[in-house]
């Protein structure tokens, strides 16, 4: 499972960068707006060019993938 991060305009300063949810991503910039608030943003900072945001994704295996994949190898 990859992780997806978001770090918006000074995020530093709210604790972001953060990982966010995929089911959020894919609803769009509304649902990463709310997501935003509710994960300590400020509705000023969104006001203010805070909706211009870096989102990236980290494909390094977790350990949890890992344990995954050894699961379904033995169920083969």
């Amino acid at each position: 499972m990859a992780t997806i991060w978001i770090d918006p305009p000074n995020g530093w300063r709210y604790g972001f960068a953060k990982a966010i949810p995929a089911q959020i991503v894919a609803k769009g910039d509304e649902a990463i707006k709310t997501w935003l608030l509710l994960n300590g943003y400020t509705q000023h900072e969104l006001d203010n060019g805070g909706d211009r945001w870096r989102i990236w994704s980290d494909m390094r295996k977790t350990r949890l993938d890992r344990l995954l994949e050894k699961i379904r190898a033995k169920e083969k």
